[in-house]
């Protein structure tokens, strides 16, 4: 059966962007013979499985003119593999070729235990809650050099309203949801006062693009644990952000049902950051996402499909 494109972010699964080998291997010279497994599918920097010199796997991924990408990537693999489950950094570089920057990480390869096993509405709750325990900040903010944020906002609120009137002021994204849409998403974002006020000016580090393909599962001695990986989107935000985010990963049909076991097991696990407009709060953040969706994703049809479904249903 063919997918339904307004269910799914199937779009997401771009071709392969191919790294140059002889480069990989100047660049990792000091692993010793560097034999490429495979390239990275999806995703917008060129990547490859790698197997080192002493036989161990690991994961090379090249940003080009995306140095925030590369320094967050390295600065949560570098400080945070521990606390927040992810693969541990071993390399880092940058270069300056012609036309623009080039940086490059090298980072432990995560295998996920054997089994097609999605994370439940617990375990997305408590990786949510693991992540935004391992750093605290003043303000939200987008994270620049290591962990550090590079700008930031007084409050969620003004970071929301700055996105909105950014996005709204956007040629393509006005023509995407034409008049009658666009004076909808007006009036929805009038009213996100109160349940953006809630969440104050605390912020906690968060994943950024949290979707079940980004959280393995781990099986060590009859325990089961998560592993988190690609932290390039990572930011100074609020855990239900992240659980806004993880809502527009899944189908439009059982979204808000898996959304509100995340909700339920947050609330126990992290219980202050669940303010009683949090189902509105998510709703706000999934506005955002399907609006930087009909900025960003303006080339392709299926994307444009889905972003414009999740848009009415906010604003219904």
């Amino acid at each position: 059966m063919a997918k339904d494109a307004s269910q799914q972010r199937h779009w997401e699964q771009k071709n392969s962007v191919e790294v140059e080998p002889q480069k990989l291997a100047q660049r990792l010279e000091r692993w010793g013979p560097i034999e490429v497994l495979a390239s990275l599918a999806g995703g917008t920097n060129a990547g490859a499985v790698v197997r080192l010199g002493d036989g161990t796997r690991a994961v090379y991924r090249e940003y080009v003119r995306g140095w925030r990408a590369w320094a967050t990537e390295c600065g949560v693999c570098g400080e945070l593999a521990t606390e927040v489950g992810a693969p541990a950094l071993l390399e880092g570089g940058e270069e300056a070729p012609s036309g623009g920057g080039l940086w490059w990480s090298l980072v432990e390869f995560v295998e996920a235990a054997a089994g097609d096993v999605e994370p439940r509405g617990e375990d997305v709750a408590e990786v949510i809650a693991g992540v935004a325990r391992a750093r605290s900040y003043s303000r939200p903010g987008l994270l620049k050099t290591g962990l550090r944020p590079g700008k930031s906002w007084a409050t969620h609120r003004e970071e929301w309203d700055d996105f909105m009137g950014w996005a709204l002021a956007e040629e393509v994204v006005c023509e995407r949801l034409g008049e009658e849409l666009r004076k909808r998403v007006e009036a929805r974002a009038a009213r996100a006062g109160g349940a953006l006020a809630a969440l104050g000016k605390a912020a906690y580090l968060m994943h950024g693009d949290l979707k079940a393909e980004h959280i393995l599962r781990q099986e060590q001695e009859g325990r089961t644990s998560w592993r988190v990986v690609d932290w390039e989107l990572a930011r100074a935000g609020h855990p239900l952000i992240e659980v806004a985010r993880w809502t527009t990963s899944r189908r439009f049909d059982r979204w808000w049902a898996e959304c509100e076991e995340v909700l339920d097991a947050l609330a126990r696990a992290m219980p202050e950051a669940v303010v009683p407009q949090a189902q509105e709060v998510v709703e706000l953040y999934r506005l955002q996402s399907f609006l930087g969706t009909l900025r960003a994703g303006a080339h392709r049809e299926d994307a444009l499909v889905w972003a414009l479904r999740g848009v009415r249903e906010v604003c219904a």
